[in-house]
């Protein structure tokens, strides 16, 4: 890379000195010995990056931490861990970072805190020198505080002016960005143990001395060891930190970009420091490119390769994840890796996943989800070829209210031994029908994730995580009406993959856990969180729960919620309520759910593989299998039930698959917002399952549905919900 300023180390500013010690371990490494115990519901973080880019944050299976880049055309960017925080920096800036840019701007924690009060606005403090202040276009709400100092907001289309700056090395005039808002990281433990200099040259892809590029170092023997887990930025071919004698690991991540496009190079050398040592990182022996190709042609996606290290005493380790698009009209970018054996000391894990789309001149669309890793080696040959016979299909049906919104979705996957992964949205016009091939393998676990409109970054969802099997086909619909409550599923995932799941109503030692969704759509398996304060959205959402008709417990959402009861028979009735309304959400936009049940816990029910109760174990934790409805309307992709006579199959489960009976099940119709309702016609056609016919005027209008379910232990099931469908 070319840098027009001195370049600082980066371990310097992560919170160490010029020469230092860098400790540290990953928390989600140190912690996966825990992974029994679920934590409680974490809410996802969209973060907006002072260079303009968004990224979600969200809680992977066991502990882990998923990073994904909401725009697919976004620049590779790279992820990081130093210190116990994650960092998220675009490839094009991190010449900038240390002279132009605070590496705060970068922490995901701390822009978390900093933009709470306004999501998607970073606050910013610029230090610049002149007689008077320099252009900013990127500055928005700017006010002049000192002499050479402005505060304002950077947007993330204000962030994108800023990049393009940065890379350009055009940002004349500025001395210094830092965040604003952000809680002052905890002070760093002295070492305990005897320090040498390691000093570390680096190469750059010319050949030269490199500027500006990162490498990333783990103690090898002990996370915890003085050297656990840090970073360095080299400056005139040199970084120097200081470490204790022991086996060590390092990434050196080199970057190189032009007007043609750009590639990555990541380097990975092992070695051992002796007293003073010197070591060399060249970026020319990353020589394997990678690189996936499907059976059906592909012409744009996004791809992520990720690099995870940890210690041989089982105290962490660090991982390092680049992300990059490629087709639709952007520039190229390649990304190479070197080769390496196995490691003698501790464990090295490396994983590479793809998206990919087909061609828009396609007459049907599908896309494919790919996955390849393992721990030990990292070949040589990072070529991989998907084969027909690994792939388990997906007829995926997204809807929509507003037909064409711009949608997005991304499917994340996880290894066993995996704690963190990378990846980015896929942009798509819904209502959409594709066809999804995934890749299948018993120690592979995927979760997809939907965002409903793209432009806000609301109404986002999950499915239940999964375990594909190659060849065997299913099907997925997300947002499809009518739009209720919703849980987690079984999925029979911990038959062969280590997950560990929270049950969504369970009790224990005197307590009733609940964790219940405000949104789930048909069938029961996906779940749609809270919306984050969004224009033009409003949600409200209540709920109460009753013991012997007295409120015991009451909030917002029923979600990751701990509440005492009394032993002994009771009657129980929980109560929840949810109001959304946006401009691409119009229909399902007034929900009410009364679940009663005659004493919590009273089905007895075991918890099946892999799911537990809050404190992290299946002893003594007992199923409160409340009723789940699946509404299968016969609507498009845009809720649209003709007009007419209409038949829908009304099928109830139970939480988590508890085997009870249902005895009877109601259903009424209204046609003007539950003013007056029409009695349907219901009748059993199978297991837990109903036929349902009435008829729909012939005018434009939406219809409510009410049901009224009763099953054989005493549960009873009322809901209702306005503007259920539309009808022409």
């Amino acid at each position: 890379m070319t840098h027009r300023h001195q370049i600082r180390s980066l371990a310097a500013l992560l919170g160490s000195a010029a020469v230092a010690v860098i400790a540290g371990a990953s928390p989600a490494a140190a912690n996966r010995a825990a992974i029994a115990t679920p934590a409680a519901p974490q809410s996802d973080h969209l973060i907006t990056l002072v260079t303009g880019e968004r990224i979600l944050e969200s809680a992977g299976p066991n502990g882990a931490v998923a990073f994904s880049a909401v725009s697919a055309a976004a620049p590779p960017l790279v992820t990081f861990e130093a210190n116990a925080a994650w960092y998220v920096i675009p490839d094009v800036v991190i010449h900038s970072i240390g002279a132009q840019l605070d590496a705060t701007l970068f922490k995901t924690e701390a822009l978390s805190q900093a933009e709470a009060a306004s999501p998607g606005e970073v606050p910013v403090q610029v230090q610049w020198h002149g007689a008077s202040a320099p252009a900013m276009p990127w500055l928005v709400h700017s006010v002049n505080v000192a002499t050479g100092v402005t505060d304002g907001v950077v947007t993330s289309t204000s962030g994108a002016v800023l990049e393009s700056s940065l890379a350009a090395g055009t940002l004349t005039g500025i001395d210094h960005i830092s965040l604003v808002g952000a809680a002052p990281s905890a002070p760093r433990p002295s070492p305990a143990f005897t320090l040498y200099t390691l000093t570390v040259d680096g190469i750059d892809l010319k050949g030269a001395p490199d500027n500006g590029d990162i490498g990333i170092l783990i103690n090898t023997d002990n996370a915890l060891n003085s050297a656990g887990v840090g970073f360095g930025q080299w400056y005139h071919g040199v970084f120097k930190v200081s470490v204790p004698n022991g086996h060590y690991s390092m990434l050196g991540n080199f970057a190189q970009f032009s007007a043609a496009g750009g590639q990555d190079r990541l380097a990975i050398i092992n070695f051992s420091v002796h007293g003073n040592t010197t070591v060399t990182v060249d970026g020319r022996s990353a020589t394997a490119r990678i690189v996936a190709t499907t059976p059906k042609p592909t012409d744009v996606g996004f791809a992520s390769v990720t690099w995870q290290r940890e210690s041989q005493a089982p105290t962490g380790g660090t991982s390092f994840g680049s992300i990059w698009s490629f087709g639709g009209g952007a520039p190229p970018f390649r990304v190479y890796v070197s080769p390496i054996g196995a490691p003698s000391f501790g464990t090295q894990g490396w994983v590479a996943s793809f998206h990919m789309d087909s061609p828009s001149t396609s007459p049907a669309a599908y896309s494919y989800d790919l996955t390849y890793g393992g721990q030990g080696a990292i070949s040589a040959n990072q070529h991989y070829a998907a084969k027909a016979s690994h792939l388990a299909t997906v007829a995926t049906r997204y809807f929509s209210d507003l037909p064409g919104n711009l949608s997005l979705e991304t499917r994340q996957s996880f290894f066993p031994w995996q704690f963190f992964a990378a990846g980015s949205f896929d942009a798509f016009n819904a209502p959409l029908d594709r066809t999804e091939y995934v890749l299948a393998a018993p120690d592979l676990l995927w979760q997809q994730q939907v965002i409903a409109d793209a432009n806000t970054f609301a109404g986002m969802s999950q499915d239940s995580p999964r375990v594909f099997t190659a060849g065997a086909p299913s099907s997925a619909d997300w947002n499809r009406g009518p739009i209720g409550p919703g849980v987690f599923v079984n999925t029979d995932a911990a038959a062969t993959f280590p997950v560990v799941q929270a049950c969504p109503a369970c009790t224990e030692t005197g307590m009733l856990e609940l964790e219940i969704f405000p949104f789930g759509d048909n069938p029961p398996g996906n779940v749609g969180f809270p919306n984050f304060p969004t224009p033009g959205l409003t949600e409200t959402d209540a709920y109460t729960l009753l013991r012997n008709g007295t409120a015991i417990s009451t909030g917002q959402d029923p979600l990751g919620i701990s509440v005492p009861v009394a032993s002994g028979a009771a009657h129980y009735q929980l109560q929840y309520s949810v109001a959304m309304a946006a401009p691409w959400r119009t229909l399902s936009t007034n929900e009410t759910t009364a679940w009663s049940f005659s004493a919590a816990g009273s089905a007895g029910a075991p918890l099946p593989p892999g799911w537990v109760c809050f404190s992290g174990t299946n002893v003594g934790c007992s199923v409160v299998a409340l009723m789940l409805p699946d509404y299968q309307l016969p609507e498009d992709g845009t809720g649209h039930v003709a007009s007419g006579p209409v038949t829908f199959q009304l099928g109830i489960s139970h939480i988590l698959g508890v085997s009870i009976a249902v005895t009877s099940a109601a259903v009424s119709i209204s046609f003007n917002g539950g003013s007056t309702w029409v009695t349907a016609h219901v009748t059993p056609s199978g297991t837990n399952t109903f036929a349902v016919s009435y008829t729909n005027p012939s005018h434009a209008g939406t219809g409510a549905i009410r049901i009224h379910v009763t099953d054989a232990h005493g549960g009873v099931l009322d809901q209702t919900i306005l503007n259920a469908y539309a009808f022409p």
